[in-house]
């Protein structure tokens, strides 16, 4: 009861404002108790102000002076209540007057009223005026006579439960001033209690509903409560209590239920909107359709044109060789019949010596002519054989192209002659090696039958082609319309969930019921607009079906939403005078005991006597941040919970408590070892020194002490501190964050905050913030699960935001959320801050994420939220989920991405290739994760944009996980975003690095696999003697799990490799030649993207505003450093890079429609320059400010 009492106390209107007892407590989404009031209170932590102490504890008040129990204060124990108000303060009659003026002039009162009347009233005059609200409270006293309101009025007001007697003399005294005032009190809580009654006439007249207008019932329970506490009736509040508190379950319980039926319609809806994605597109059923007939179509032609030339040659060569054997036959023929006659004349003549010795010769001659025509007969016998053979061959041949062009002919369904095509024709043919003749070797009249009816079928096919594309273009025409009106709804639904948003932000724990019905139309809204924009090939009855399901959502929608605006204008006015009512109550009874105490009234008896024990209990000004920076009072970690609630603490430590002792046992061991010592492994392996760690120290005690010399310096040196406040150090300071933890930076979420996170949110000292970065800590920087030490990458990429792309420091947030850890070194470390559980998966998981993403974007709608080392299970689909809905984007997966794709065109640029030879580039990828495969996704992009098609660009990519290459031959294994880009030759499922390089000749390496050096010398041997410049790019992050260094990428290569690396590596010296080696750090598009998505306000972020960084980036490198061989510009430009790869981002999401700032687009109109100059005038720059104001020519 206590609680009630202490409510209405001497405190300060702030204090007023955010109590949380201003009503019962509700029910929210998820079953659990949260006090209503929390929803009306200035600050987010002041819910649990309203629990009752532990174990029924009396409380302690914060403040001086206290004030005593009603029933002390209005009287002494058994005798008549007196009235606390200051009745006889001139200010106070004075504001009585006002208001019984104001009541009597706006209900119809006719006689004159002012101000100087009621001061020092007459008779009459109060007579009328107290007939007239009597008759106000029963109208059938109008018909009485009054002529004794001595009688009538106090037994009026006994009725009423007025708190305090009239007696019968001072109403025979009237306008004396010893007993109007305390008359004018009574009539001005008269007046109030008329009004609260017209009030609750009002919403029942109005006729509101229990689900959406509860004003009534709050009027009433107010009423009843605000009887309660003038009577001092502490029962009879809390049996009110009690009664509002159920009526808030059973509505809460109508909510849950109808939330449950609306979510488990959009589950349907989306199945639906699923199925209809995956069914094939009849549009490009009809274009494969036609290709195919098309190519069968050119196929048919040139074999019909290749067994014509056959023919014609084959009887070209047969009628030569016919004709050969003619010849050589009437040769043999001459031959032998010179051969007789010879023979003849020999036995006719008689044979002398000198006829001997010349037949001798003569024979001699005939022998050696015989033997050189017996050699050309046998010869030609050979080349006609041969020619018989070549024949044969031929006519194989010829046999094969028939058998092609029948197989041919069958699946276009020309054979045999009743065939759906064939329109009687016989298309097949038969050939007969018998023929004499080429016309007689075949069957049918090729050139006369069948290329006519050939022709036919091609002049149909071409008909149907073009009926074809008609088809196509009216579906195109359609799918045009379906777009557009998407789109225009899409804009709608943009508005409409941006106006939602900010209710939800202004009132979402005191509106939880009708927020929810205004989510869940929203959500049904979008469901129903992206179901429009899934169904390009569906009917035109289908869309209109699907347009008139979205209309219906939007006008309740604005029904509700309209419902929202009335019902928070109603209750912010009651609520409103309620509280105008309690701080006038406040200064009333200020005022009167500070009169009791100046006038000696009080009695020792009934003072406040505060109690022994409140010595105990530190009183502190300071709460939130302040607190922490209060040296005297700050504890650290060791802020038990209950502190932590009350003084605005949660969010701004890390979750688990620790104790005094620990905290001097971490301090001790940094007392006696220091920092440096500690995990010497992680010092060795991830090339992080002890000079490394003297730096960062240093750079971290400064930040602490001057944040403004800190970002100034860093800048000034960004190339030399960059890899100290980030990679590769924050590496190791994550692993130690826990036993390096000194002040807390930035906000801590746990699961343990679930159902409550848009409350702790508020904690947050700043009000506006443009850039926040989250973790879970579950994959950091290929460490693996660091749970809650994740926090240090958050804060070193904030870092980065700052010095490189100019945000300003006051408004960024690092964020880790904490769902547990599998990591056991951690969950077993004593210091360990976060908690000690596995990791929350699943459902559950994605629920918590849910709730913390809508609560960042209730607080800061306007901001950029990037997620920072999610594990590969969960950064793809978080990135999915949020990233057409919100601001959003995911360094891992794009900026890694946007950087690789960067560095590809860089490495272009040093060998004198424009960005479209990226057409002619292939890549082996080591990795299969979100980065890797983000990587990929872009350079397939890039690819596409210039020129291949979608499988002309998967067909470059060789893509190698733990297992070797990917192939098609994993099936249902295979990831979705890996499915398209696996090899379609299934035999080189599994290949090794070394003969994937040596098979595909791919130009470029690029590593993201953190498993180390897998690049080895045999591979980079292979990239050497394949290219002239190979591409190598082990980005893996920290140094430890680089795939190669760059000394050993150009020994390997000879000094010919174009070398980036996501870790610092010294430049390489050849043959008196210095290397370049660039780090590509992902700090050259994340910075410069995030800034433009936030001065031009941009809705999303699309895959083409990552595309037109990435191709400004190689365009900022000066000439002096591609002649090095730098792929990368120098970080000493780190600033203009940043504001020059902004302007080509805002530039693609003007020509998107995402730009959401008039005044960039308006500067934008002015050129390049104009844009560059406007962005850098945005930009954070660190300096000295003056804090305190000087005239012109006065010095301090």
């Amino acid at each position: 009861m206590n609680n009630r009492r202490q409510t209405l106390a001497a405190m300060s209107p702030a204090a007023l404002n955010s109590r949380a007892s201003l009503g019962p407590t509700r029910v929210t989404k998820d079953g659990k108790a949260a006090s209503k009031g929390a929803g009306l209170a200035a600050g987010p932590t002041l819910a649990g102000s309203a629990r009752p102490p532990a174990n029924n504890a009396p409380i302690r008040m914060a403040h001086s002076g206290g004030v005593q129990r009603r029933s002390s204060t209005y009287a002494k124990p058994g005798g008549p209540k007196s009235d606390p108000r200051p009745v006889s303060d001139k200010a106070y009659q004075a504001n009585c007057i006002r208001v019984l003026i104001a009541y009597l002039s706006t209900h119809g009162y006719d006689q004159p009223l002012a101000p100087k009347l009621l001061t020092s009233p007459m008779s009459k005059d109060v007579t009328s005026i107290v007939q007239f609200l009597m008759r106000q409270v029963d109208p059938n006293l109008a018909a009485k006579s009054m002529g004794k309101i001595e009688d009538d009025v106090p037994a009026l007001f006994k009725r009423l439960r007025y708190p305090f007697g009239i007696s019968k003399s001072a109403l025979f005294a009237i306008g004396s001033p010893h007993t109007w005032p305390g008359l004018l009190a009574a009539l001005t809580w008269l007046v109030e209690l008329l009004n609260y009654k017209e009030k609750a006439e009002v919403a029942r007249a109005e006729g509101f509903d229990g689900r959406l207008r509860p004003e009534s019932e709050f009027f009433d329970y107010v009423a009843r409560a605000y009887r309660c506490f003038l009577a001092g009736d502490d029962p009879g509040a809390e049996a009110a209590d009690a009664e509002q508190v159920a009526a808030f379950d059973a509505r809460s319980a109508d909510v849950v239920e109808r939330n449950r039926r609306l979510e488990q319609e959009a589950q349907e809806l989306r199945e639906r909107i699923e199925a209809m994605r995956t069914a094939p597109s009849a549009l490009e059923t009809a274009r494969a359709r036609r290709e195919e007939h098309a190519a069968d179509r050119a196929k048919f032609e040139q074999l019909l044109d290749n067994l014509q030339g056959h023919k014609a040659a084959l009887a070209r060569k047969l009628g030569e060789r016919q004709a050969d054997v003619r010849a050589k036959q009437e040769q043999l023929a001459a031959v032998e019949q010179e051969t007789a006659e010879l023979r003849a004349r020999v036995a006719a003549q008689t044979v002398n010596r000198e006829d001997v010795v010349r037949m001798t010769t003569e024979r001699q001659k005939q022998a050696g002519l015989l033997a050189s025509v017996t050699a050309q007969r046998e010869a030609a016998d050979r080349r006609v054989a041969e020619a018989e053979l070549g024949c044969e061959t031929r006519l194989d041949d010829l046999e094969a192209l028939l058998q092609e062009y029948h197989t041919t002919a069958d699946r276009l369904q020309l054979i045999p002659a009743s065939a759906k095509r064939a329109g009687g024709v016989q298309f097949e043919i038969a050939l007969d090696r018998a023929g004499a003749s080429a016309a007689e070797m075949v069957s049918v009249d090729v050139k006369g039958t069948i290329k006519g009816a050939l022709g036919r079928v091609r002049e149909g096919a071409a008909a149907r082609g073009r009926e074809l594309g008609e088809e196509a273009l009216a579906l195109q025409e359609r799918l045009d319309a379906a777009r557009h009106t998407a789109a225009e709804r899409v804009e709608d639904a943009a508005v409409l969930q941006e106006h939602v948003g900010k209710l939800e932000a202004q009132f979402a724990a005191g509106k939880a019921a009708l927020e929810a019905d205004v989510r869940a139309a929203g959500e049904a809204a979008e469901a129903l607009r992206a179901e429009v924009a899934q169904l390009r090939g569906a009917t035109r009855e289908r869309l209109a079906f699907s347009e008139e399901r979205v209309a219906a959502a939007e006008a309740a929608a604005r029904s509700a939403e309209a419902d929202a605006e009335r019902l928070n204008r109603d209750l912010s006015e009651a609520l409103g005078r309620l509280v105008d009512h309690k701080l006038h109550v406040q200064r009333s009874l200020e005022a009167v005991l500070a009169h009791m105490r100046a006038v000696g009234f009080c009695k020792p008896g009934f003072a406040f006597q505060p109690s022994t024990e409140t010595a105990e209990v530190d009183i502190v000004r300071n709460a939130g941040v302040d607190l922490l920076h209060d040296p005297l009072h700050n504890k650290g970690t060791a802020f038990p919970s209950s502190e932590r609630e009350r003084l605005q603490l949660r969010g701004l430590l890390p979750p688990r408590v620790l104790s005094m002792e620990a905290q001097i046992e971490r301090f001790m061991d940094d007392y006696t070892y220091g920092k440096s010592y500690l995990d010497p492994e992680h010092v060795k392996d991830g090339g992080v020194t002890h000079e490394h760690v003297r730096r960062w120290k240093v750079l971290q005690e400064l930040q602490d002490r001057n944040e403004t010399l800190f970002y100034k310096i860093l800048l000034d040196n960004f190339p030399e501190m960059a890899p100290i406040v980030y990679t590769p150090t924050v590496g190791w300071a994550c692993l130690n964050y826990h036993l390096l933890f000194r002040r807390p930076r930035g906000m801590y979420f746990s699961a343990t905050d679930k159902g409550e996170i848009a409350s702790v949110v508020w904690n947050w000292p700043s009000h506006e913030v443009d850039a926040i970065v989250v973790t879970d800590g579950s994959r950091i920087l290929g460490l693996g699960d660091l749970g809650l030490n994740g926090l240090g990458i958050s804060i070193g990429k904030l870092d980065l935001y700052v010095a490189a792309a100019g945000f300003n420091p006051a408004r960024v947030l690092p964020i880790v959320l904490d769902v547990g850890t599998n990591n056991e070194r951690l969950r077993n470390d004593p210091l360990y801050m976060g908690l000690k559980h596995p990791r929350i998966e699943g459902d559950a998981y994605y629920e918590i994420v849910d709730e913390l993403v809508r609560a960042i974007f209730g607080r800061f709608p306007n901001t950029v939220l990037q997620f920072e080392d999610f594990n590969m299970a969960h950064a793809a689909p978080l990135l999915e989920r949020y990233r057409y809905t919100h601001l959003v984007f995911n360094d891992d997966i794009q900026g890694t991405a946007t950087c690789a794709v960067g560095g590809v065109y860089g490495a272009m640029a040093v060998q004198g290739k424009t960005p479209e030879a990226i057409t002619q580039q292939k890549f082996a990828v080591l990795g299969a994760g979100s980065a890797g495969m983000g990587v990929v996704c872009m350079l397939a992009k890039g690819m596409v944009k210039h020129g291949l098609t979608p499988e002309q660009a998967a067909e470059r990519f060789y893509i190698l996980d733990a297992d070797g290459l990917i192939t098609r031959k994993r099936g249902a294994a295979l990831p979705d975003n890996v499915r398209p880009y696996a090899r379609q030759e299934e035999d080189l499922e599994g290949l090794k690095l070394e003969e994937v390089v040596k098979h595909g000749k791919p130009t470029g390496l690029i590593g993201l696999s953190g498993a180390g050096r897998l690049f080895t010398e045999n591979v980079l041997r292979a990239m050497g003697e394949i290219n002239e410049q190979p591409i190598i790019m082990p980005m893996s992050n920290p140094t430890h799990r680089m795939e190669c260094t760059a000394e050993d990428a150009q020994r390997m290569t000879g000094g010919r490799a174009i070398f980036a690396s996501g870790s610092p590596q010294p430049d390489v010296e050849v043959e008196d030649r210095v290397i370049a080696s660039c780090q590509a750090n992902n700090l050259f598009v994340f910075p410069a993207i995030a800034l433009a998505a936030h001065l031009g306000q941009t809705k999303v972020i699309t895959d083409h505003m990552l595309m037109a960084a990435a191709e400004a980036l190689p365009l900022t490198i000066k000439d002096e450093d591609l002649k090095r061989g730098c792929v990368y510009p120098s970080l000493h430009d780190i600033r203009d890079i940043s504001v020059k790869l902004a302007r080509e981002v805002l530039k693609q999401a003007a020509k998107e429609g995402h730009l959401g700032n008039m005044e960039a687009e308006r500067v934008m109109k002015k050129g390049d320059k104009a844009l560059e100059q406007w962005i850098a005038e945005h930009q954070y720059v660190p300096g000295y400010r003056p804090l305190v104001h000087l005239p012109t020519g006065v010095l301090e």
